[in-house]
């Protein structure tokens, strides 16, 4: 029983560093976009 468990465990560990790397990629990606954003905005003012 406790092997089940602790496969189940490795298996959410692997979901959770999994799920907080997509979440870090995204907003990296979402800050990189703002930025590039946000200057091409600055650019267009007159």
């Amino acid at each position: 029983m406790p092997e089940i468990r602790r496969k189940y465990q490795r298996k959410w560990q692997i979901k959770q560093d999994y799920l907080e790397g997509y979440m870090k990629g995204l907003s990296q990606t979402f800050r990189k976009q703002v930025l590039t954003n946000s200057y091409e905005l600055a650019l267009q003012v007159p």
